[in-house]
């Protein structure tokens, strides 16, 4: 085929070696290569042919070399540059050099970038720890608005296992505000699932100063906003303070463990087998609203405690509870209790909500509560270590039946 192609200097072969026929470069003199990749160039095929072939190993545009010179070095943002000479093919070649993000808590300590949480096959965002919190809270509240829906973001996440927030920045997940009719940032509209992990060290302050409700009310919490959404099986250790330093009476400062507010079906919005540990302050010019677990509360709640201290400054509207600081007249309560030694309030600033219950810090401490908690939830949920835990958690031990407990007699 390529017979006396006095022309023909070179020649590049890709994939499987061919049958070459006996004479088929007959009086041609051409360099020829063939990958390195491929076993099936061995030197019985690599012949003459009937003419003078050269054969050289080539790289695919893959070079490879056991040393070289960096030009530029790499940084976990910006690739750096090498330059070498292929041990394979023996030409000059120039390469990004390029390194990872070295992540401590899923923070990189040279550029302080976020490690993403892991999307499983489920569609669900995996949490294991600070830096995948806190990039999941930049995902939702960075989504853009042709994404939302009602106003808030429809995504699924879970943790892995406790995390520790220790002198970290925390923005609520969810800090929803509209500059006009524009929205600028989202509330949250998925399902949360704890897994039974606790989230500590928590250390916020959200402060506004502008005049509109709805952009300029401060909302301190894990959650800034919710929207028919579903948490579960979580707890929250840390310190919440909101803060409204302007001089309009339109914002409200909310302050709360878990939700700062929750605002679309009461039906909707599940918040089930959360506790909060902490102290929570609201500071306002008219409004604020604080409570343990929601701020201003349109849910349903079922199994959730809180041992807070909550507290405003001195304003005419303070809606403050041991629970929640405002409840919907469509919200429910199921089996909830708060620690009324820490906050001496009722339950909600509209007084005692049927389904919530004050108990003093020694029944927190005594189990008392745990095991109310527990109820008959097939699942071991809530425990404590006696003597050890001041209050319930996951991972402590089935809480013992309270003395003045009486099972109801068997039929």
């Amino acid at each position: 085929a390529f017979s006396s192609c006095i022309d023909l200097n070179e020649m590049i072969f890709e994939g499987d070696a061919p049958d070459f026929g006996e004479n088929v470069f007959y009086n041609v003199n051409l360099t020829a290569y063939y990958p390195h990749d491929n076993s099936t160039w061995t030197e019985e095929v690599m012949q003459d042919y009937g003419g003078t072939l050269t054969w050289n190993i080539y790289c695919s545009g893959v070079h490879n070399s056991a040393s070289g010179t960096i030009t530029k070095e790499p940084t976990c943002t910006d690739p750096g540059e090498k330059t070498g000479i292929c041990d394979l093919c023996g030409a000059s070649y120039g390469e990004k050099d390029t390194t990872n993000h070295d992540y401590d808590n899923g923070i990189c300590p040279d550029c302080g970038a976020y490690e993403p949480a892991e999307l499983n096959s489920d569609n669900v965002y995996e949490i294991g720890n600070a830096g995948q919190l806190l990039w999941f809270a930049e995902l939702v509240n960075s989504t853009p608005a042709e994404l939302l829906v009602d106003y808030s973001v429809e995504v699924d996440a879970k943790l892995t296992s406790d995390i520790d927030m220790t002198g970290l920045p925390w923005i609520p997940i969810g800090c929803y505000a509209m500059n006009g009719n524009s929205i600028i940032s989202s509330g949250f509209g998925g399902t949360f699932d704890g897994c039974g992990h606790t989230v500590s060290g928590i250390d916020c302050t959200v402060t506004a100063n502008g005049s509109s409700a709805t952009v300029d009310s401060p909302r301190a919490s894990f959650f800034g906003r919710i929207y028919n959404a579903v948490i579960r099986n979580l707890m929250v250790e840390g310190s919440f303070t909101a803060r409204y330093t302007g001089t309009s009476n339109n914002p409200t400062a909310y302050a709360a463990g878990i939700v700062g507010y929750a605002e679309g079906s009461a039906q909707n919005n599940i918040i089930e087998n959360c506790g909060f540990i902490g102290t929570l302050s609201a500071e306002g010019k008219n409004m604020t609203q604080v409570g343990g677990i929601a701020g201003y509360c349109r849910a349903t709640l079922i199994n959730c405690w809180s041992a807070a201290t909550v507290e405003s400054n001195d304003i005419k509207n303070k809606y403050i509870g041991g629970l929640v600081g405002t409840s919907s007249s469509s919200s429910t309560y199921e089996n909830c209790y708060y620690d009324s030694t820490l906050c001496t309030l009722s339950a909600s600033s509209e007084g005692d909500l049927t389904g919530v219950t004050g108990k003093t810090s020694a029944q927190f401490a005594s189990g008392e509560v745990a095991y109310l908690l527990q109820g008959e939830q097939t699942q071991q949920i809530w425990g404590q270590n006696i003597g050890t835990d001041e209050t319930p958690s996951f991972t402590g031990l089935p809480a013992p039946m309270p003395r003045w407990f009486i099972p109801t007699a068997a039929p």
